[in-house]
């Protein structure tokens, strides 16, 4: 059966069409966006992503100045504000390194405040940790 190369093409852009909304739309769907009263953004391609507690929001910081800390006792007057999680391996499986695991905790927690995070817990598939933000003085 012989098909006029018309309507092949129009077909071709037929299928482009129906093809291309789902895709348009699971990206869209993916972006991560801030809440009023709690925030949780997560990343599926990335797989990282942050909780913000109820509270106060505060605006974001530079990711630069966040701080991953390891001390047990902080002597400035802080408070809780989310918990950040990053995933060991990416939507592959390949394992990522431990500086790209922290920028990716970094980056989370500075879209909510943050100043520091700490608490940080280790496990074989994930890093999580607590979402810290100083208390002006």
């Amino acid at each position: 059966m012989h098909v006029p190369k018309l309507a092949r093409d129009e077909s071709m852009k037929i299928a482009k069409v129906v093809l291309l909304i789902p895709i348009v739309f699971l990206i869209l769907s993916s972006c991560t966006t801030v809440q009023d009263i709690s925030t949780k953004t997560k990343d599926i391609f990335t797989r990282h992503g942050v909780t913000r507690v109820k509270g106060k929001a505060y605006s974001p910081t530079n990711p630069h100045f966040v701080v991953l800390t390891t001390v047990k006792v902080i002597t400035r007057p802080y408070e809780v504000i989310g918990h950040v999680s990053v995933k060991r391996y990416n939507l592959v499986g390949i394992k990522r390194q431990q500086g790209v695991i922290d920028d990716l905790m970094k980056e989370d927690a500075s879209k909510i405040g943050g100043n520091a995070i700490v608490n940080i817990k280790k496990t074989m598939k994930t890093e999580i940790g607590d979402v810290i933000r100083f208390n002006s003085a």
